[in-house]
């Protein structure tokens, strides 16, 4: 989406100029544009993310995703997020042995649009 002088953007999305000869969506950019890009819908195309919204550990090949940003605005926090994670699930697994999504349940409700999560996370274990 080009972008006018009066857009205001919130959470979902950022706003960038065009440094140079650029294409979106096949169509040509001009040098200087102000761009609007939707936070909300990065990772969200089907024909690279099948089923986006499917709350799925088991897919067969998870794709690239945009979740930490690319290029000059990649995420100075990537390596910190990624070991807090590391951190957490170790956590939970050295204290929960046996712990497993509760078959019994549906598969998690996804909600947001900036931050992707799941409402509830049903579990059981050993």
């Amino acid at each position: 989406m080009l972008a006018g002088a009066d857009v205001q953007l919130g959470v979902g999305g950022v706003e960038r100029r065009v440094a140079g000869e650029a294409r979106l969506a096949q169509q040509p950019v001009e040098q200087d544009a102000r761009v609007v890009l939707s936070l909300a819908g990065a990772n969200r195309d089907e024909k690279a993310y099948p089923a986006p919204d499917a709350f799925d550990l088991d897919r067969d090949q998870p794709a690239p995703h945009n979740s930490f940003g690319g290029g000059a605005h990649f995420c100075i926090g990537i390596h910190l997020a990624r070991m807090e994670m590391k951190a957490g699930l170790a956590a939970v697994l050295d204290r929960l042995p046996g712990v497993r999504f509760d078959p019994a349940e549906p598969t998690p409700h996804m909600t947001g649009l900036t931050f992707r999560m799941p409402t509830a996370v049903p579990v059981t274990w050993d």
